[in-house]
């Protein structure tokens, strides 16, 4: 992928229409009132990019420059564990954008015998406290760990 043309094509697809499939699949929107599953993921990506301590408030402000008129309170109503399904698919499919658009390797990490790469993510207090969400996350998060290593070194 080396065009500002085929960098924003991706970037619409996924902050579109596969955030309005993951959005439905997901269960997270269930009837359309105020936001869809491509309004919402616009308010919260492009949203956080933002200068400084991003609140609610900030969040329901930038929500009109995708046309949705909310509080901050509706948008804090909204996070809970089909939120967290829901970018879980959306972050799933950026990938699956990104590693099909450039398949080439890159000459830096063929000099390496092994590229390991770890899951720096965070998840919420609040979503590692219920127990089937938090146990699922370790799960997979140690799935990924287990799978990349072994991918490393050739063995998968």
């Amino acid at each position: 992928m080396n065009s500002v043309a085929q960098i924003g094509a991706a970037i619409k697809k996924v902050l579109q229409d596969q955030a309005n499939r993951a959005g439905v699949s997901t269960g997270f929107i269930q009837r359309v009132r105020e936001f869809t599953g491509a309004t919402f993921a616009q308010t919260m990506v492009l949203g956080q990019m933002q200068e400084g301590y991003i609140g609610m408030s900030d969040l329901s402000t930038f929500a009109r420059h995708v046309g949705v008129n909310v509080s901050a309170q509706a948008i804090h109503k909204r996070f809970n564990s089909k939120t967290a399904a829901f970018f879980q698919e959306l972050l799933s499919a950026t990938c699956t954008q990104v590693v099909a658009a450039d398949p080439v390797a890159i000459p830096l990490l063929e000099r390496g015998s092994s590229v390991i790469v770890e899951d720096s993510t965070s998840t919420p207090a609040y979503l590692m406290n219920s127990r089937k969400f938090g146990r699922d996350v370790e799960m997979q998060q140690e799935d990924r760990r287990r799978h990349l290593r072994c991918k490393s070194v050739g063995i998968c």
